[in-house]
C-alpha cells in the first residue's frame, strides 16, 4: 500500500471519530434527551467503542446522532441529530433519511418468518429528543443495552397478533393447568418460579385467555422479558433475577411498576408512593406527548366522567409497536362497519385516541378526530389544585412503562 493511500485511510477513520466526538464536551444539563450511560470514565471508554460498532451493525449512520461526554468522562450520551424541539418518534419510520425497514423473525408459533419493528427503529426512537433513558450500575455494559433493545422487539413480536377475550361482565379466565395454584405461588418461589415462566408463556401459545387490558399489558411485558432470556439469548443468571423479582412482595403479578407513577390518582396508597422500583418494569416520566419507543406501555385516561364509569371504558392500556401503531389486545375493529370482516390487529395513534374520544361523544364511533383535537387529546389530563387528575383535558399520561434491565 502506498504511503498516500495509507494516509487517506487514516484521515477517513479520524474523520469518523471526529464526527461522533464533535460535541464531546458537555455539561450535565445536556443530558436530558436520548440515551445516557452513567457508568464512569473507564467503563464509558469501553462502551463508546462497543456502541459505535453496534450502531454501525444496525446501519445507523454516524451523521444521524451526536455523542456527548461530561467533562470528567463519567457520563456519555447519545442523541438523535434532530432539532432540539423535534420530539416526534411516530414519524421516524416515514423519514427517508433513516431508511427504516422491518426486521424479519420467526416465533415458535409461526410457520414462516414475519416482519416486526426493527432494532434500528427502536434505537433511533430512544435517541430522539423528548425523553431520557439512563443506563447505570448493573446496566453499564453493552449487553444490557442490546438486551433492552431485543426485549422491546420481543414484546412487540408476541403481542402483534395476540388476541385476548374481553371479559366484559364475565370473570377473567386462565388455563387451570398452570394457574390453579396461582394464589400459592408466593409461598414457594423456588418451586413456583419456573412454573410461573411456563404459565406466562402458555398465555401466548394457547387460546381462550380472558382478561382486561391492565392484566394483558402486565403479562405481555413480563413474557417479553422471560422469553427473551429463555429462548432468544438464554441467560440463566438474568432469568433467575427476573423470576426472583416477581416474589419480592405480594402476588407475582401484583404491582409490577413503580408505584409513584400513580400519584395522580386519589386512591394511591402511601405504600405505593414509596415504591420507586417495579418488579419487572421501570418508569420514564415527563415524556413528550409524541414520543414513544416500540415496547413502551402507555396509558390513555378517559377524562369523560360519565363514560369512564362503564367497565372497560375507564381508559386504555396500550403498547406501542413502532411505525405510529399501537396494539389491539382484542382485535376489535376500529369502525363498526368492519365487524366480522378482516381488519388490522393494530390501531394508528390517531385511531387509538379517536376510540377513547368516541366513548365520551367527542366523535362518532369509527371516525378519526381532526388534527387539532388529536393534538389536544394527546396532552395530559387536567389536574385540580392538589395535583390530582380531574375529568377534563387530554388523555395521555406522561409516563412510559418499560422493561427493567436485569
Amino acid at each position: 500500500m502506498s504511503r498516500f493511500l495509507f494516509l487517506v485511510k487514516v484521515l477517513v477513520a479520524l474523520f469518523g471519530l471526529f464526527h461522533v466526538n464533535s460535541a464531546a464536551a458537555a455539561s450535565p444539563s445536556s443530558f436530558k434527551d436520548g440515551v445516557l450511560f452513567n457508568c464512569g470514565r473507564s467503563t464509558n471508554q469501553v462502551l463508546h467503542k462497543q456502541m459505535i460498532e453496534f450502531l454501525d451493525e444496525l446501519q445507523i449512520e454516524r451523521q444521524h446522532y451526536s455523542l456527548y461526554f461530561s467533562s470528567n468522562g463519567d457520563q456519555m450520551g447519545f442523541v438523535l441529530s434532530t432539532p432540539a424541539d423535534d420530539h416526534n418518534t411516530l414519524s421516524l419510520s416515514q423519514r427517508p433519511e433513516y431508511n427504516i425497514k422491518p426486521d424479519w423473525i420467526r416465533l415458535p408459533i409461526d410457520t414462516k418468518d414475519k416482519p416486526v419493528v426493527s432494532k434500528k427503529e427502536i434505537v433511533l426512537s430512544l435517541f430522539q429528543h423528548g425523553r431520557l433513558t439512563e443506563f447505570k450500575r448493573e446496566a453499564c455494559d453493552i449487553q444490557s443495552f442490546k438486551d433492552h433493545i431485543g426485549i422491546r422487539q420481543n414484546i412487540v413480536a408476541w403481542i402483534e397478533k395476540k388476541q385476548f377475550i374481553f371479559p366484559g361482565r364475565n370473570p377473567s379466565a386462565f388455563n387451570p393447568v398452570y394457574w390453579k395454584d396461582y394464589a400459592r405461588w408466593k409461598t414457594d418461589p423456588i418451586k413456583y418460579g419456573p412454573i410461573g415462566v411456563q404459565a406466562i408463556h402458555d398465555i401466548f401459545t394457547t387460546r381462550g385467555y380472558r382478561m382486561g387490558c391492565l392484566t394483558a399489558a402486565k403479562v405481555s411485558m413480563l413474557h417479553g422479558i422471560t422469553d427473551y432470556y429463555t429462548r432468544i439469548r438464554p441467560d440463566e443468571f438474568r432469568l433467575k433475577k427476573a423470576i426472583e423479582s416477581l416474589f419480592t412482595y405480594g402476588e407475582p403479578l401484583q404491582d409490577p411498576d413503580p408505584g409513584f407513577i400513580w400519584k395522580d390518582f386519589r386512591d394511591t396508597t402511601q405504600a405505593e408512593l414509596s415504591r420507586t422500583e417495579g418488579k419487572f418494569l421501570e418508569a420514564t416520566i415527563e415524556v413528550s406527548k409524541f414520543n414513544f419507543v416500540p415496547g413502551d406501555w402507555v396509558y390513555f385516561k378517559n377524562t369523560h366522567l360519565a363514560s369512564s364509569r362503564n367497565r372497560g371504558d375507564e381508559g386504555s392500556n396500550a403498547i406501542y409497536f413502532g411505525g405510529n401503531n399501537f396494539n389491539n389486545f382484542y382485535n376489535l375493529p376500529f369502525s363498526p362497519d368492519l365487524a366480522g370482516k378482516t381488519y388490522p390487529s393494530t390501531y394508528t395513534t390517531e385511531q387509538k385516541v379517536s376510540i377513547i374520544a368516541s366513548w365520551g361523544g367527542k366523535v362518532p364511533p369509527g371516525k378519526v378526530v381532526d388534527p387539532n383535537l388529536f393534538s389536544r387529546l394527546m396532552e395530559s389530563p387536567n389536574r385540580d389544585q392538589d395535583g390530582y387528575i380531574i375529568y377534563a383535558g387530554g388523555f395521555l399520561l406522561r409516563h412510559r412503562l418499560t422493561p427493567r434491565v436485569f
